[in-house]
């Protein structure tokens, strides 16, 4: 697990993810909705890191951490996608597609 853990961190620390939304925000999200925002590079770097210190032992946490971190997971690696293939229109409008859906769909805090 701390292979994949650091194998993640590397691959993200060669690749940006913009900080400016890509899907459309209504103005009656729910409150347990989460913002583009944390699925940036910065917010995965920090998920990863507490995942890393409860495989070390180092803090407890409740189930919903862990489901919580996988979504980040997920979210970041769709949001990277869309700044990949920025550059290649067909690939880039299907990237979008995939993370505003995630975003539309999935994109809430577990609890």
């Amino acid at each position: 697990m701390r292979l994949f853990i650091l194998s993640f961190i590397i691959f993200f620390s060669s690749t940006s993810i913009a900080q400016e939304n890509v899907c459309p925000v209504s103005d009656n999200e729910s409150l347990d909705k989460l913002k583009e925002s944390d699925f940036s590079k910065e917010s995965l770097e920090k998920t990863l890191g507490d995942l890393q210190k409860l495989f070390d032992g180092k803090i407890d946490v409740a189930d919903e951490f862990i489901w919580q971190s996988q979504l980040k997971i997920e979210g970041a690696y769709y949001r990277m996608e869309v700044d990949k293939w920025k550059d290649d229109p067909t690939k880039y409008k299907y990237s979008v597609e995939r993370f505003c859906n995630f975003m539309k769909e999935r994109a809430y805090y577990v609890h």
